[in-house]
């Protein structure tokens, strides 16, 4: 017995296990495609195991498994023009932009992700310089288990509302089965296995979304305005942290504990990107001249394409021919706002949340902090809010 447990230790010996599936899906007709079909989803699986052993260690076992189902839809463009055939308006030049006004009643696409990531490590050292009777006689080391079971979901909308207005909107949630090992539990055996109660959502840790609006102003549909290219933009996060457990276990002098107490926090972006086509706004406005020179020599043309008022003025030619050597011009301006609430009791759902107000998570910065302490979302607890 002896003899085979020193043949045991000097062997390193590891042994792996890989199988993976990617991107396991049915493949159909993708004409008239309904948001049910089967085709709309794919699953990809992976499981990896090492066990190895040598002279320090008696028993190793990694095991790790990847679960991820995806699922993704295009709906069909339904645009809707009510104006588009009322041909008074096609023939007015001043009222083509309401011609062009549209709309879309559905969505663009939707898509939604969940993931399954498990990894479950078990280690037990050996007593290198024991033998065999003085082993068997003393309590075997203990076996060292470290488990992540993470459980996150993602879904995606897209909305063109117009051609010129279209919605983004992304949530994520990042989730952690928390349940601990406990040798008395009757499921501690079953605990251990890495395929336990594989669904289990646990609880939500961390959560993301983000709402994002871009609007491009039909400037090109007014004449007068058409050497104007620029967009608006508007994007608003919001975020949940869960609390730490440790820090829940604070006390105050009456011997309240703090609990659980998660930080919220929110911000907006508000950007306007846009560009002037200079020489399409000389031609608007008859300030383009035929030729460029010195301001002398073009007072002295007849045929110039400056109005006769402006040739009289030299301040004002110098102007133009400064104005002549551009051909476009760039302007942008962008505003940041963020608000963080910590104390913030409520979890979060399966899809997210729209607490404590929609207008909070779309990221508005209006003072939430009365309103949602009325509601009993804040902690009492002592040194908070």
């Amino acid at each position: 017995e002896e003899k085979n447990k020193i043949k045991q230790q000097a062997i390193d010996y590891t042994k792996r296990k890989n199988i993976s599936i990617v991107g396991v899906r049915k493949i159909g007709k993708t004409e008239n495609k309904k948001f049910y079909n089967i085709e709309n989803f794919d699953f990809s699986y992976s499981y990896n195991e090492i066990y190895h052993h040598d002279y320090e260690i008696e028993n190793q076992k990694n095991k790790n498994i990847r679960l991820q189902g995806n699922y993704g839809y295009n709906f069909k463009s339904f645009e809707i023009s009510p104006f588009s055939e009322i041909k008074f308006l096609k023939n007015k030049k001043y009222f083509e932009w309401l011609s062009n006004v549209n709309f879309n009643p559905l969505p663009s696409s939707f898509s939604f992700s969940a993931n399954i990531n498990r990894t479950l490590n078990s280690q037990q050292f050996r007593d290198v310089y024991m033998d065999v009777k003085t082993e068997n006689s003393l309590l075997a080391l203990p076996v060292l288990v470290q488990r992540n079971y993470l459980f996150d979901n993602t879904y995606n909308l897209q909305y063109n509302l117009t051609r010129s207005a279209r919605v983004n909107f992304t949530s994520s949630t990042s989730r952690i089965i928390r349940s601990r090992f406990n040798e008395q539990n009757e499921d501690y055996k079953k605990r251990q296995n890495i395929w336990y109660n594989i669904f289990d959502q646990g609880d939500p840790n961390r959560h993301f979304q983000n709402l994002n609006l871009t609007y491009k102003l039909p400037f090109k549909y007014f004449k007068f305005l058409s050497f104007i290219d620029s967009d608006l933009n508007y994007s608003g996060d919001f975020s949940w942290t869960r609390g730490s457990e440790i820090l829940s276990e604070v006390e105050n002098d009456l011997g309240q504990k703090l609990g659980i107490v998660n930080t919220i926090q929110n911000a907006n972006t508000k950007t306007i990107n846009g560009s002037i086509q200079t020489t399409k706004l000389y031609e608007i406005f008859g300030l383009k001249s035929k030729k460029r020179g010195s301001s002398s020599s073009i007072l002295s043309k007849k045929n110039d394409s400056v109005s006769k008022k402006i040739r009289k003025n030299i301040l004002l030619k110098t102007t133009l021919d400064a104005l002549n050597s551009f051909k476009r011009l760039r302007f942008s301006y962008s505003e940041n706002n963020g608000k963080v609430i910590p104390g913030y009791l409520p979890s979060v759902g399966f899809l997210g949340s729209f607490d404590p107000n929609l207008a909070f998570t779309f990221g508005s910065q209006s003072d939430v902090r009365y309103e949602i302490a009325k509601r009993g979302m804040l902690t009492d607890f002592d040194g908070f809010n």
